[in-house]
C-alpha cells in the first residue's frame, strides 16, 4: 500500500470533501426515513431544488420536516418555532440532507451496489427502537412505523443508505485508498527524491552488561520493592449442592397422587357441553329486505320444533316480513348454569327444538344436535399434570428442610465444613487457591454472587464458613482455610528482571546521547572522516542512497517502508532520524538533499493499471464507489420557495 506520509494530504481532502458531517446512525437518522422514495415519487408540485435533472418539491421537503419534527417534544418545537435563527439553520439543514442524501443514493443506485434483504432484516432486527425486553417485537416494529408514518420500502432503504455511508466513512479514515482523481498529485509525489546517509550504530551489549553491578541491581531493588510483590491469595474448601441432585431424589409416591386427586376433585370437573343450532326470525320494514310466509317452510322443516309451536310460528311469519340468520356450532360448547341456552336445555333431548319470543319482533329457534353431561376426568388423565404439581412442591419442603440442615451443620462447626459435607453425603472440594484481587475466568467462582461472597469473607478476615451462596442451579458454602497477603519477592527471584529494566534504561540513555552528538556534528557541518574519528562508538555511513517514495525500502540494513517514511515528512537537514531495530543496532538518517527527478514525466509516469497490484479486488470496489459519491452535484435553490417555509 502507499505509505502513509503520501496520503496524509489526500486524507484530509476526502475526509473535508466527502464525508463532512456524514454520521449516520438510525436512531439520528430516523427523522429523515423515507426521503429516498419521497425524492422519487412523480406528479409533485412547488419546485424547491434542483439536483442535476431531479427536483426536490415542497411536498418533498415538508414530508422531511416532519419526520424530523417527530424527534422533539411538542414544548421543544415550540421553542424552535419561536427562534428564528435556529428555525432557519434547521430548516437549512434538512434541505441539505435531502440534497446530499439523493445525490449520494444516486451514484450508489449506478454502482449497482447489492446488499441482501435477508443481512437487511437482520439489522432490522437489532434496531433498539424495535425491542421489547432485548427482543425484537412485530407489534413494537408496526406501533413506531405507523407512528413515523413509515413504510417498509423507505425504512430498507435508510438501512441500505445507513451502512453504505458510515462504511465508505471508516474506509476512507482508516485504509490508505487512493481515488482517481487524486492520481495528479501522486504523480508529483512519485517524482520526489531524498539523497540521504545512514549511520548504523550497533551499541556494546557486552561492555553495558557489565557496567550493571550487583550494588546497582539491589538499590533498584531497594526503591522499586513494590513493584515485585507476589498476589494475595486465599485457600479455601466449599461444597456445592446441585439442586438438580435434590429434586432427582424425589419420588411422588400413588399414595400421594390419589389423595391429592381425592381432595382435589371438584379440580378435574368438566361442565357439560352441547352443539345446537339457532334459527333466529327478525321482523323487517319492508319486503325488499325480507319474505314472509311458505318462504321458510324449509328451515321450519329443519328446526326440529313440536307440531304446536310451529303452527304458532307458522302463524306469526305470516304477518309481515322477516329476515332469518341461521348458526350451527360446529364444535363442542362449554354450557355455563346462568346462561338462557341452560334453561332450554333442561327440557331437550337431541334432535328437539324450543321457541322463544324475546318480544313481537324477534323469535329464536333453539336445536340440540348433541349433549354432553358434566364429569370428572379420570386420575389417569390428570396423573402427570397433578405428578409435576406435588414435585414442585415436594422440591420446594425439601430445600427448606436441606437449607435448615446445612445451616445447622455449618455453622455448628464454624471452622470446617467436613461435618456438613458428610451429613448431607456431598463432595468437599479442597484447597483450592484463588486472588482475592481477580476473579477467575472459569470454574464455579466466576459466577459474580458467589465471586462477590468470597470478597467479602476475605474482607473480614475470619477463619469460618461463609453463608450459604444461592445460585441459580446449586447452592455453595465455603471456608476460607488461610489468606496471604501480598509479600515483597526476595531479590534473587527478580534479579533477572531487574538486570533487564536497568539494561533497556542504559540502552535508552545511550541511544539519546548517540543522537545528540550526531547532531551536533551535523549542526557544525563536519566532514564524514571527522564524525567517524570523534565518534566513541562503532559506526559506519552510506552516502547519497536515493530513495523513491513508492519504493521505501533498504533490504540490505532491514529497513521498510514504515521505517524511512519520516524522511518525507517535515524535516530538519541539520537533524537525524534514530531508528531503532532492536538492541544491537540502531540506524541514524541525515537527509542530505530533496528534490524532484528531471527523468520522470509527471503527466505519464502514473495511471490507474498501475495502482492495481496496490489495491486488492475489494477495495477496488470501494474506490469506485467512492469515486461515484465524490461526484460534483449541481444544486440550485429557489430561494422564494425556502423561504416561504423558513
Amino acid at each position: 500500500m502507499i505509505g502513509q506520509y503520501m496520503l496524509q494530504v489526500l486524507r484530509n481532502k476526502i475526509s473535508g470533501r466527502l464525508f463532512s458531517g456524514i454520521i449516520v446512525v438510525i436512531a439520528l437518522a430516523i427523522g429523515f426515513w423515507g426521503a429516498e422514495s419521497a425524492f422519487q415519487s412523480s406528479g409533485s408540485s412547488g419546485e424547491l431544488a434542483r439536483i442535476g435533472s431531479s427536483l426536490v418539491t415542497l411536498e418533498d421537503y415538508s414530508s422531511a420536516v416532519h419526520r424530523a419534527q417527530l424527534q422533539y417534544s411538542d414544548s421543544e418545537w415550540m421553542s424552535i418555532q419561536k427562534a428564528p435563527s435556529v428555525r432557519s439553520t434547521l430548516m437549512s439543514q434538512i434541505l441539505s440532507d435531502l440534497v446530499f442524501k439523493y445525490g449520494a443514493m444516486k451514484g450508489i443506485q449506478s454502482y449497482y451496489y447489492y446488499l441482501g434483504e435477508s443481512l437487511l432484516r437482520s439489522w432490522l432486527s437489532e434496531v433498539k427502537l424495535f425491542q421489547v425486553d432485548g427482543q425484537f417485537s412485530i407489534s413494537q416494529y408496526e406501533r413506531v412505523m405507523r407512528q413515523l408514518r413509515l413504510t417498509e420500502k423507505d425504512l430498507m432503504s435508510e438501512l441500505k443508505f445507513s451502512f453504505l455511508l458510515s462504511s465508505m466513512n471508516a474506509l476512507f479514515s482508516s485504509s490508505q485508498l487512493v481515488l482517481d482523481h487524486e492520481l495528479n498529485d501522486l504523480r508529483e509525489i512519485e517524482r520526489e527524491r531524498r539523497d540521504i546517509e545512514v549511520f548504523v550504530v550497533r551499541p556494546n551489549l557486552k561492555q553495558l552488561k557489565r557496567s550493571i553491578s550487583s550494588l546497582a541491581i539491589q538499590s533498584y531493588y531497594n526503591q522499586h520493592q513494590s513493584e515485585f510483590k507476589t498476589s494475595p491469595t486465599l485457600v479455601l474448601n466449599y461444597i456445592e449442592l446441585p439442586l438438580s441432585k435434590v429434586k432427582q431424589s424425589i419420588t411422588v409416591p400413588q399414595e400421594a397422587l390419589e389423595k391429592a386427586y381425592h381432595q382435589h376433585l371438584e379440580r378435574f370437573k368438566h361442565p357439560p357441553m352441547y352443539r345446537g343450532s339457532r334459527f333466529d326470525f327478525r321482523q323487517v320494514q319492508n319486503a325488499k329486505s325480507g319474505h314472509s310466509g311458505s318462504y321458510f317452510k324449509t328451515a321450519l322443516d329443519e328446526s326440529g320444533l313440536s307440531h304446536k309451536e310451529r303452527s304458532r310460528l307458522e302463524m306469526v311469519l305470516k304477518k309481515g316480513y322477516w329476515k332469518l340468520t341461521r348458526t350451527e356450532d360446529q364444535s363442542w360448547r362449554t354450557l355455563s348454569s346462568q346462561s338462557d341456552i341452560a334453561d332450554w336445555i333442561k327440557h331437550l333431548k337431541p334432535g328437539q327444538a324450543v321457541l322463544n319470543n324475546a318480544s313481537s319482533s324477534m323469535y329464536t329457534v333453539f336445536k340440540l344436535i348433541n349433549f354432553k353431561p358434566a364429569f370428572h376426568e379420570s386420575l389417569d388423565a390428570v396423573a402427570p399434570k397433578l405428578r409435576a404439581q406435588l414435585l414442585d412442591q415436594y422440591f420446594q419442603d425439601r430445600l427448606i428442610q436441606v437449607s435448615e440442615a446445612l445451616a445447622t451443620q455449618v455453622y455448628t462447626t464454624p471452622d470446617t465444613l467436613e461435618p456438613a459435607a458428610r451429613h448431607l453425603r456431598l463432595k468437599l472440594n479442597r484447597s483450592v487457591s484463588l486472588n482475592p484481587m481477580r476473579q477467575p475466568l472459569k470454574s464455579i467462582f466466576a459466577q459474580d454472587k458467589l465471586w462477590k461472597a468470597v470478597v467479602r469473607q476475605s474482607q473480614l478476615k475470619l477463619k469460618e464458613n461463609s453463608e450459604i451462596i444461592k445460585l441459580k442451579d446449586r447452592w455453595v458454602v465455603f471456608n476460607i482455610q488461610s489468606q496471604q497477603l501480598p509479600q515483597v519477592r526476595p531479590l534473587n527471584q527478580v534479579r533477572d528482571q531487574i538486570f533487564q529494566l536497568l539494561l533497556k534504561e542504559k540502552l535508552h540513555s545511550l541511544k539519546a546521547q548517540s543522537l545528540t552528538r550526531l547532531n551536533r556534528h551535523f549542526q557544525q557541518g563536519d566532514s564524514l572522516d571527522v564524525i567517524e574519528s570523534k565518534l566513541k562508538y562503532p559506526a559506519r555511513h552510506l552516502v547519497n542512497l536515493s530513495l523513491n517514495p513508492l519504493q521505501l525500502s533498504i533490504a540490505d540494513y532491514g529497513l521498510r517502508r514504515s521505517d524511512l517514511e519520516h524522511i518525507f515528512e517535515q524535516y530538519d537537514m541539520n537533524t537525524g532520524i534514530l531508528i531503532q531495530k532492536n538492541d544491537h543496532v540502531w540506524y541514524v538518517i541525515k537527509v542530505l538533499k530533496a528534490y524532484l527527478d528531471p527523468n520522470i514525466v509527471a503527466d505519464a509516469s502514473l495511471n490507474q493499471s498501475q495502482w492495481n497490484h496496490i489495491l486488492s479486488d475489494a477495495e477496488l470496489m470501494q474506490l469506485k464507489l467512492g469515486l461515484l459519491l465524490d461526484q460534483r452535484i449541481k444544486v440550485s435553490v429557489k430561494s422564494s420557495q425556502l423561504n416561504r417555509i423558513i
